[in-house]
């Protein structure tokens, strides 16, 4: 294998790690901002969610 095939190689594996990298930390963000808007959601003054079609019983 000649020196520049092996730079090659290894700037591929570079490159691939830092897209690798790069793409846990954007699903880390996307994951706390989803936990975020959840935990808004379940406020105590949020109204309890009612099933509509669930046979009543008086």
């Amino acid at each position: 294998m000649s020196n520049g095939s092996s730079s090659e190689k290894i700037a591929s594996q570079v490159a691939l790690s830092s897209s690798k990298m790069a793409l846990s930390a954007f699903e880390r963000h996307i994951e706390e901002k989803l936990n975020e808007k959840t935990e808004k959601q379940e406020t105590p003054n949020s109204k309890p969610k009612v099933n509509i079609n669930e046979t009543k019983s008086f």
